[in-house]
Formats: C-alpha cells, sequence, structure tokens
C-alpha cells in the first residue's frame, strides 16, 4: 500500500513512525488506527481533536 494514496472511501492510511526510522501501518482511515492506539493505551480513552478550519 503506498503511503500516501487514497483508498475506495477518499481516506488515506495512517501511519506510525517507530525508532526514527520505519514506518508501521496503523489502519487504512484514522477510525481504523484510533482503534489499534486504543486498544495498546493503558487509559482507553483517545479524544479526537475537534475539528478546525484551516
Amino acid at each position: 500500500m503506498p503511503v500516501a494514496s487514497r483508498n475506495a472511501d477518499e481516506e488515506f492510511p495512517v501511519w506510525e513512525s517507530r525508532d526514527m526510522n520505519t514506518l508501521h501501518l496503523l489502519g487504512s482511515s484514522l477510525d481504523k488506527a484510533l482503534l489499534k492506539l486504543r486498544e495498546r493505551s493503558e487509559a482507553h480513552v483517545i479524544e479526537p481533536l475537534r475539528p478546525a478550519r484551516l
């Protein structure tokens, strides 16, 4: 999977940088990536940021 291509739902995959030299796929969308982050978090609470217009 390319690092910056959109999927069928027009979403980008989410990658995580580990050890400053490797990328690991967290999920094919932000929703899927957040589920993985919640699973490995001790707090199990990860609040999304409020949307903001740039």
